[in-house]
């Protein structure tokens, strides 16, 4: 019987370097997959094996740039967790004129949805290569919008 080798895991976690895409990359990198992190700011420290790529994820070459780095690193990518999100600190619908709501609203738009769909899109060639999944994180304001701090701009996006 030969030897089979299988490749080494991989996962892209956008906003990776705090809070509950830390807490994923952590646990990737603790069943040995290899991380790349997409995120605004390099954290002080992350698990052995992991990468960050420090970028926007509102902009297509960002999430490209993460997705190519695990295809090098690893072969292919296993992964893809769209986690990057901001928040609007509880705004209310009535707390600010149209034109500041609008610009917190469209803001909001393009981390919490289109860099979503823009790591998928980079993401999707490389995955359906090793039949990979993606994974979507969602916050308790996708559930329940009173008491937790969500405002009417984060419970839209």
């Amino acid at each position: 019987m030969t030897e089979r080798s299988d490749p080494q895991r991989s996962a892209v976690v956008t906003g990776g370097s705090s809070g509950i895409g830390r807490a994923v990359v952590d646990r990737f990198a603790a069943v040995g997959y290899t991380v790349v992190v997409l995120d605004r700011e390099r954290p002080a420290s992350m698990p052995a094996g992991s990468e960050v790529v420090v970028g926007d994820v509102t902009t297509a070459a960002a999430n490209e740039e993460a997705v190519s780095r695990a295809v090098d690193r690893t072969g292919g990518l296993d992964v893809f967790v769209g986690n990057a999100g901001i928040h609007d600190g509880g705004s209310r619908l009535l707390d600010q004129p149209g034109e500041e709501l609008a610009a917190l609203v469209r803001r909001l738009l393009e981390v919490d949805v289109l860099g979503y769909l823009l790591g998928a899109r980079a993401a999707a060639e490389p995955l359906a290569e090793r039949a990979g999944c993606m994974i979507f994180t969602l916050s308790d304001a996708s559930f329940v919008v009173s008491g937790n701090g969500a405002g009417v701009a984060y419970c839209t996006a």
